[in-house]
């Protein structure tokens, strides 16, 4: 049954909720409470007191109506603290909308309202989950496991950072498939995935640092960044580019060999990131024009 075929169950709610204009269904429900108590009883004290058909004393007719008041209270007390589930169920929900954290919620309580935290906070579990399995998705190159472009520009407007208490340098890197076009023209492009996703790991291989990290730029150009000293990092190049360039990859009865280029530029922070990855860029170009499969700082 859909929501809009459960509409008419809430012709009485909304007839209460035009006459009652509280915001919040606790002071609905006192109001009506009071009402269904207090409206009869004063009619009737009403009424026999002024018809005199009566032998009860203004002192009597003040006990039974503060009896009732006192019932009332009662009534009102419990009321708000049955209504608690629900508060809390709707302050768990407002706090995931607003910082995306889940409140536990109570699970002991085997009522309608336990159910009903149960399953918000199972709902907001599941929801969670979805929407970081979306962010992985959205943020990641389905073939090579890496951060795609628009992820990396993020991560290096938000994590690329320089300043005298941080000991290591960050290296922007650019690397770019030789010849990968022969590749795809003579073993076809499931052949140039193969050889995508290799790279790729070897690009994780030469991380140094917990800080590092790499995305696939676009087709077959990578971007690395690594932290260190001028020597560890070109050091580190060396060895994945040599690694690289001594492989071979089993594919369809064939060995595919592949190299890489190389372009290296330190982001000192007295350039954007956006010029840094442009001189890193164009020593990329210098390493393919010099001949291939080297490396070439800015």
């Amino acid at each position: 049954m859909t929501i809009d075929n459960q509409a008419p169950r809430l012709k009485t709610y909304l007839l209460f909720n035009k006459f009652l204009k509280f915001k919040k269904l606790k002071y609905k429900l006192f109001t009506l409470a009071f009402l269904a108590t207090h409206v009869p009883l004063i009619s009737y004290i009403a009424y026999i007191f002024l018809s005199k058909q009566h032998n009860w004393s203004i002192a009597e007719l003040l006990l039974i109506l503060l009896a009732t008041l006192a019932g009332t209270a009662f009534v009102l007390w419990s009321i708000h603290h049955l209504l608690k589930p629900l508060n809390y169920s709707v302050q768990a929900l407002d706090h995931y909308l607003e910082d995306s954290t889940i409140i536990p919620l109570p699970h002991h309580i085997n009522d309608e309202m336990g159910q009903l935290m149960r399953s918000i906070e199972y709902t907001l579990h599941s929801l969670d989950r979805r929407y970081k399995d979306l962010e992985t998705v959205s943020s990641y190159d389905f073939l090579t496991d890496l951060h795609n472009r628009r992820s990396a520009k993020a991560k290096l407007k938000n994590d690329l950072v320089v300043n005298d208490n941080q000991p290591l340098c960050p290296f922007i890197i650019m690397i770019d498939l030789d010849r990968f076009k022969a590749i795809n023209d003579s073993h076809g492009h499931f052949a140039g995935d193969v050889v995508l996703k290799d790279l790729a790991k070897e690009i994780k291989n030469s991380f140094m640092t917990a800080d590092d990290w790499a995305a696939r730029w676009g087709g077959d150009e990578f971007l690395l960044i690594l932290h260190g000293n001028e020597l560890s990092v070109n050091d580190q190049l060396h060895i994945l580019r040599k690694n690289i360039s001594n492989k071979q990859l089993s594919f369809e009865n064939h060995q595919l060999t592949y190299t890489i280029s190389i372009g290296m530029c330190a982001y000192t922070g007295q350039q954007s990131i956006h010029e840094t990855i442009k001189l890193a860029d164009s020593a990329l170009l210098m390493a393919k024009n010099k001949g291939k499969n080297q490396i070439q700082r800015a």
